[in-house]
């Protein structure tokens, strides 16, 4: 039970992911560490007087893989996940030479 926060399928599920689709291709996104802790903290743009809830709060609050719940309350530790979050990635979808992995700077024009 993640507390009624959002379920992040494709990092907690990358392994069965992985399995079913044997011979896919997989894109993983980029951009600064800093871009992308600013976006995750004010994501998705809340109204005035509305209570501010941002995809950040469910990461930290998901318990997912190598993110235990509490964890993310800075950018260093943000991205501290997110570059383990990225070799688990590479290194699962290497095991399998039927597979592709797409990486996109989002940022690169």
């Amino acid at each position: 039970d993640n507390g009624g926060w959002g379920k992040f399928p494709q990092i907690e599920y990358l392994d069965e992911i992985l399995r079913a689709y044997p011979e896919g291709t997989f894109v993983l996104t980029f951009r600064t560490i800093e871009k992308w802790y600013h976006s995750m903290t004010h994501w998705p743009p809340t109204a005035i007087g509305t209570p501010k809830v941002q995809m950040s709060d469910g990461l930290r609050n998901a318990d997912i893989p190598g993110f235990p719940r509490g964890t993310g309350r800075n950018v260093r530790e943000f991205g501290r996940w997110f570059c383990s979050h990225v070799t688990r990635v590479r290194e699962a979808i290497g095991k399998n030479p039927m597979q592709h992995l797409v990486e996109i700077d989002i940022e690169d024009p």
